[in-house]
C-alpha cells in the first residue's frame, strides 16, 4: 500500500466512524484510539466499533494483500507521525496492532509514545512485549537500549533500594545484550555510561566510555565527561 492509498484508507476510517471511536463526548477518558491497544482489555468495544473494525481490515487488505502487509504499513506511518503529531501516531500504531497485534513494532510505537508521556511503567510494559516479538537483530539493538533507558529511569527513581538495585540489573543487562549484537551501537555507548552513573557505578561507566573510545564509536558530551570526572577521575 503507497501513502496515497494508506490516506485513503484513513478516511475509511473516518467515514465509519474510526476503528476506535471516542468514548463519549461528556467522558474524561480519551478517545480510546488515543489509548495503546485501544484500553484492550481493560476497555470492550461496542457492537458498533466492531464492525467498523472489520469494515476497516476488509478495507486495507483489500489494498495491501494481507493483514500482516497492512500491519507493517500502518506502523511506519506511526512512526512517521512520531516527532510531529503524537496523537496520528498513537492512531495508526492502534491500527498496526488491529491489524497483527503479534507485530513488534505497534507495541514498540506504544511503548516510545508512553516514554515520552512519562509514564515510564506503560513503556515497560509494550517495551518488553515488542521485545518478546521481536524477529530483526538488526532493529533489536535500539529497542533493547530504549527499554534499558526506561529500566534505568526506574532504577534512579525508586524509593526500594532494592528494588533499584534490581531495575539497574536490568539495564545494564539490557546494553550488555544490545553492545554484543551491535558492538558500535551509538545510542547503547551513549546512554549505557549515564545509567551507570545515575547508578553510582562509576568505574563502569568509564570502563563503557574508554571502550567507546577505543571503537571509535561515540563522542560524548562534555558536560557528561565533567559530571563523571567530578565523581570519579578518569582511571589511567
Amino acid at each position: 500500500m503507497n501513502h496515497r492509498n494508506i490516506l485513503l484508507a484513513i478516511m475509511t476510517v473516518i467515514i465509519l466512524t474510526s476503528c476506535a471511536s471516542a468514548i463519549g463526548p461528556q467522558s474524561s477518558t480519551p478517545p480510546i484510539n488515543l489509548i495503546p491497544m485501544y484500553g484492550y482489555p481493560d476497555i470492550e468495544k461496542s457492537a458498533a466499533q466492531k464492525k467498523s473494525d472489520e469494515k476497516f481490515i476488509k478495507s486495507v487488505v483489500a489494498n495491501s494483500g494481507t493483514r500482516e502487509k497492512a500491519s507493517k504499513e500502518f506502523a511506519v506511518e506511526g512512526w512517521r507521525h512520531f516527532k510531529g503529531d503524537t496523537e496520528n501516531a498513537m492512531r495508526r500504531f492502534n491500527q498496526s496492532w488491529l491489524l497483527n497485534p503479534n507485530y513488534y513494532q505497534p507495541y514498540w510505537g506504544f511503548g516510545a509514545l508512553l516514554w515520552a508521556q512519562e509514564n515510564t511503567d506503560g513503556a515497560i510494559i509494550h517495551y518488553n512485549k515488542a521485545l518478546s516479538l521481536i524477529d530483526d537483530n538488526g532493529e533489536k539493538p535500539r529497542l533493547l537500549t530504549d527499554t534499558a533507558r526506561a529500566y534505568s529511569k526506574k532504577g534512579f527513581t525508586a524509593t526500594d533500594k532494592i528494588k533499584s538495585k534490581e531495575y539497574f540489573r536490568e539495564a545494564n543487562s539490557l546494553f550488555n545484550t544490545a553492545l554484543t549484537l551491535d558492538p558500535h551501537y551509538d545510542n547503547a555507548y551513549r546512554d549505557w555510561p549515564r545509567s551507570l552513573y545515575l547508578e553510582g557505578n562509576y568505574t563502569k561507566a568509564w570502563e563503557i566510555v574508554k571502550k567507546s573510545h577505543a571503537l571509535g564509536s561515540h563522542d560524548f558530551d562534555p558536560k557528561f565527561i565533567e559530571a563523571l570526572s567530578r565523581k570519579m577521575p578518569e582511571p589511567k
